[in-house]
């Protein structure tokens, strides 16, 4: 038995690791092959715009990343922190402001670890910060078109000036701000310790200062590609040149199972809106602001919201209601939010951990800020 088990130990993590890769190419597969769209009309499903601007920032924040510049800025600033108070809002609003800049997933896969370290020099069990911050990414991200997912797609779906676009998703991110503060003092209220030693924190790494020279002029370009200053596939181009000169090992450390994803999503809801059941059901919920924007959080509840941005984008011209749904949508379920998953696969490495204890946390707090939201959001609709 045991040698049956310790056989099928890899295969079984990389299902966990890629479990939403496998699911989604299978939807692809047999959505597919079950429709049989022509050739032609399955070439044009992807959003290639979207694919490859979302294939030329990872590239570049993985080059932030391989420059050690967001380690460095996280504990130079949390080395300042002698108390838990100012350490969990320190964490909590860095994650909130740089998931803006660096997508949520980014923004996670950067100060969950470090967090993680944090808490484990001072004994602190980490549910209630790793919540805090999941939720502090997915609000934050949800300002900008390039903070995550769903945005970069309906920003570019619908065409949107970025005064359209900010009108929508600034205050909705001012108020879920005005609220973090709260929720992060409460958590070091109920986790405090007399205090923080700077010598509990690892050492602030070596910086790249080239490089990261080199990687924020190209992110500045990407983001004149993503606000229409420039053409798309120029600015994809010189990522592409860039990225070859100084620093070739990056297209080995890029994401390219997100990019999968994301065709594999854009072919299977692509083949999903050819179904003439759909075609009539669908759209008799996203009839109003208010059921289109609900609507679109109850999917993503169920199918997260990325995929709930891409299946029902077709079927309604109202984007405001939409890009909303979408956004608070990411609160609620741990797969409402595809970033969500991320710290929770962190945590559940831990020694002592409690999976139990951490979803019923993550509800609870997703709830409170879903309920908290929902006036905010009318407000604005």
């Amino acid at each position: 038995r045991r040698v049956v088990f310790m056989n099928i130990r890899p295969f079984t993590g990389f299902f966990r690791r890629h479990l939403f890769l496998i699911i989604s190419l299978s939807a692809a597969v047999i959505s597919t092959t079950v429709l049989r769209p022509e050739w032609r009309q399955l070439l044009q499903m992807p959003d290639y715009r979207v694919l490859g601007l979302l294939f030329a920032l990872m590239t570049v924040i993985r080059g932030f990343c391989d420059a050690r510049l967001p380690d460095a800025a996280a504990l130079f600033l949390l080395r300042r922190c002698r108390r838990l108070l100012p350490l969990y809002l320190v964490l909590t609003v860095l994650i909130f402001f740089f998931s803006m800049a660096v997508t949520n997933d980014v923004a996670l896969l950067t100060f969950v670890p470090l967090t993680l370290t944090v808490c484990r020099y001072l004994n602190i069990v980490p549910i209630r910060i790793l919540v805090i911050e999941t939720i502090a990414a997915n609000l934050g991200s949800a300002l900008t078109p390039m903070g995550n997912p769903q945005n970069l797609f309906l920003y570019s779906y619908y065409h949107l000036s970025p005064g359209e676009f900010f009108a929508v998703t600034a205050p909705l991110t001012a108020a879920a701000f005005v609220f973090l503060l709260p929720a992060a003092a409460s958590a070091a209220g109920r986790d405090s310790q007399n205090g923080v030693e700077a010598a509990a924190l690892p050492p602030v790494p070596a910086v790249k200062k080239r490089d990261g020279a080199v990687w924020a002029v190209l992110l500045t370009v990407l983001l004149g590609a993503v606000f229409r200053a420039i053409e798309v596939w120029q600015a994809v181009a010189l990522t592409a040149v860039v990225v070859s000169v100084v620093n070739p090992k990056l297209w080995l450390k890029t994401d390219y199972s997100l990019l999968a994803v994301f065709t594999a999503l854009f072919i299977f809801t692509g083949n999903l809106t050819a179904v003439p059941a759909l075609k009539k059901v669908l759209p008799q919920f996203l009839g109003s602001p208010v059921s289109a924007c609900f609507s679109a959080a109850a999917l993503s509840q169920v199918i997260s919201n990325v995929p709930a941005a891409l299946l029902t984008a077709p079927f309604t011209g109202l984007w405001r209601p939409l890009l909303l749904g979408v956004n608070l949508g990411g609160l609620g379920t741990l797969i409402a939010s595809l970033a969500s998953v991320i710290t929770y696969q962190f945590y559940i490495r831990e020694a002592n951990a409690s999976s139990k204890r951490y979803l019923l946390v993550f509800t609870v707090f997703n709830a409170l800020f879903f309920v908290l939201l929902i006036p905010v959001t009318l407000l604005i609709l």
